[in-house]
């Protein structure tokens, strides 16, 4: 598992560590993040003596200044809760930590090795040819599910500092490895697709064991970071800020959605800390968009209400719809419909004034409604490079092909205006109280609770990143890790960004750009799919000269299920019921060809007839 970790049995020790503590119900919450460190550390095999552990954190985390009494302290706990014993000033493992460490490592390996042979099923299947090396392959898979869950957690409050993007190596490159040239390029991205439509939609048992993962790759993270968690303690959290984004607000008034009460839970302890929330009035805009799209989207989804919670989860996209089925299978409300359930957020008579209301009602009087902390100035050349790099990439989500225009430049704008303001505000900030912005913890005042990280990415290629973004489930496992939450059921493979399927739409932007200046309606498609359906049609839409050659895409592309725009249909159908017309008009002038071919047979055959008859009747006048 350890794909990226400078010392591989130390990562592994961590997770071990990470297994054990969740087993067993420990009552001293405070310091547990630290007392899993210093167990792994054991466990690795690294240190067996109060000294060594010094010696290690002094090394490795020289900013803690940890004392030998802090670790005195922590061993005694471990001690107290049996995962460790002291023999002649030697720290082992206890009996029952070694086999329950190993057992515990043993089955996270079995669940991995079933979600790896899944997602090679589906490669076979992608495919559709033999896969020369299977063990590869898996290898390749496995690497590339690391890659996922560390660039993830790198991304979790923008730590991607402590090890540089461009330092680690491409998807593309781990998805190839040891893999044939002649199968490479097309295996290679089969292999992303798939990991990535997993990631996007797992079964329920796909689900387990990528949080099992997940919650896995979060804790590590922390404990190599942060150990101590010294800069969230309560006394440093209560002094933060955050700006809520528009995919939280979402959720928090919703009641049933999937992440719903886990919002609530975030922002719940984020108040009783003492911190400040704020929802822009951009954000409640956008949520007033977001309730819009939904009475659009409801007609074309609304099949998918009778099916099971799996498949309304993939298909809905959109958290109101998604909140109305579930309130009404939870509550099993006939009389609950659809008009009445979007009409509490949604009328366009009121426009927003309706849904902030709503807003307001639901999470009370301790946010701050339509306002940021501080109105400061942004530059704006820096917001125009930003905010069209933005719409670049928001342009190439799937969720972007569902809505017009305008709305995917009104997310890009308030990305934009969100991001840069928090960085302003901060810059400001840690300039007055001497503080440069640092990799470190929550080290800034200011910060945009979001799970979105494509702004920060959009942000960081134009040399704009900032420490500014910080996402719920990375809040949710530090709240835990401090004692602050006791919640442990942390949902968060939904939430993490799908690299690999950004990773996707990169590759096909250019294609489906193609795609819709031809005229092919690409509506409720999804990448993968495109990709593969398409992706000879492309070709040919690319390099196609003649007319008929147009005609006969179309008609391919249109026994695919795919269909145009209705502009290029009424072309196509004009254009078809003028060769209609033309076929007509060639037979009529063929059967009338025809008729006066036959005709002309006749007269020359009459002319035949005529002639023979005069040259008998000049014999006959000649013998009389």
């Amino acid at each position: 598992m350890g794909l990226f970790s400078d010392d591989e049995y130390i990562e592994e020790a961590m997770i071990k560590s990470c297994l054990l503590y969740n087993k067993k119900e420990i009552k001293e919450k405070r310091n547990s993040l630290f007392h899993k460190t210093i167990l792994s550390l054991i466990i690795s095999g690294k240190v067996n003596t109060l000294i060594e552990i010094k010696e290690y954190f002094d090394k490795h985390h020289k900013t803690l200044f940890i004392d030998e009494n802090r670790i005195q302290s922590a061993i005694k706990e471990l001690v107290n809760n049996r995962f460790i014993e002291l023999k002649d000033e030697r720290i082992i493992l206890t009996s029952d930590t070694q086999q329950e460490s190993e057992n515990h490592i043993r089955s996270i390996t079995k669940l991995q090795k079933i979600l790896i042979d899944e997602i090679l099923e589906k490669i076979k299947s992608e495919y559709k040819k033999e896969i020369k090396n299977p063990q590869q392959i898996k290898s390749n898979i496995k690497n590339c599910i690391n890659y996922y869950y560390t660039v993830s957690g790198l991304s979790f409050f923008e730590l991607d500092t402590q090890k540089k993007m461009e330092d680690l190596p491409s998807i593309e490159s781990i998805a190839s490895k040891n893999i044939s040239l002649e199968e490479q390029r097309e295996l290679s991205n089969i292999i992303i697709y798939s990991i990535g439509s997993i990631i996007e939609k797992p079964t329920e048992s796909q689900q387990d064991i990528l949080e099992i993962l997940a919650r896995m790759y979060i804790t590590t993270q922390i404990m190599n970071i942060d150990p101590l968690l010294k800069n969230f303690k309560g006394s440093i959290i209560k002094e933060k800020e955050f700006i809520l984004d528009t995919d939280v607000v979402l959720y928090l008034i919703t009641k049933n959605a999937s992440l719903s009460e886990q919002y609530r839970i975030i922002i719940q302890q984020l108040l009783s800390c003492g911190c400040k929330i704020y929802i822009p009035q951009d954000v409640i805009r956008e949520v007033f968009n977001h309730a819009e799209a939904a009475t659009k989207r409801y007609f074309y989804v609304s099949n998918f209400l009778d099916s099971d919670d799996v498949i309304v989860r993939q298909n809905l996209k959109n958290v109101f719809i998604e909140d109305f089925y579930f309130t009404k299978h939870k509550e099993q409300s006939k009389e609950l419909n659809w008009e009445t359930y979007i009409g509490n957020f949604y009328n366009p008579r009121y426009g927003t004034a309706l849904i902030l209301e709503q807003i307001k009602m639901i999470l009370g009087k301790n946010i701050k409604y339509n306002s940021m902390p501080f109105d400061v100035p942004i530059n704006q050349e820096e917001f125009n490079l930003l905010e069209e790099k933005a719409l670049e990439e928001t342009n190439k989500t799937e969720k972007a092909l569902h809505r017009e225009e305008d709305k995917n430049e009104d997310i890009a704008k308030t990305d934009t205006m969100l991001y840069l303001k928090i960085k302003k505000l901060n810059e400001i900030n840690n300039k007055r109280i001497g503080e440069n912005d640092r990799a470190d913890l929550l080290i800034n005042k200011y910060y945009v609770l979001t799970n979105s990280s494509r702004i920060h990415y959009c942000a960081k290629s134009l040399n704009l990143n900032a420490n500014v973004l910080c996402k719920p489930q990375s809040l949710m496992a530090y709240l835990s890790e401090t004692g602050s939450n006791n919640t442990s059921e942390i949902k968060i493979t939904s939430l993490f960004d799908n690299i690999f399927l950004l990773h996707t739409s990169k590759l096909v932007w250019e294609d489906i750009k193609t795609l819709v200046n031809s005229g092919i309606d690409i509506k409720g498609k999804s990448l993968v799919r495109l990709r593969f359906d398409l992706q000879e049609d492309i070709k040919d839409l690319l390099t196609c000269e003649t007319v008929e050659d147009y005609n006969a895409i179309y008609e391919r592309v249109n026994r695919k299920g795919y269909k145009f725009e209705d502009r290029i249909e009424d072309i196509m159908r004009d254009s078809q019921n003028k060769t209609k017309i033309i076929e007509s008009m060639m037979q009529i002038i063929e059967q009338k060809n025809s008729e006066i071919k036959e005709r002309d047979e006749q007269i020359e055959k009459a002319k035949k007839v005529i002639e023979r008859q005069k040259y008998e009747n000049r014999i006959n006048r000649r013998r009389k």
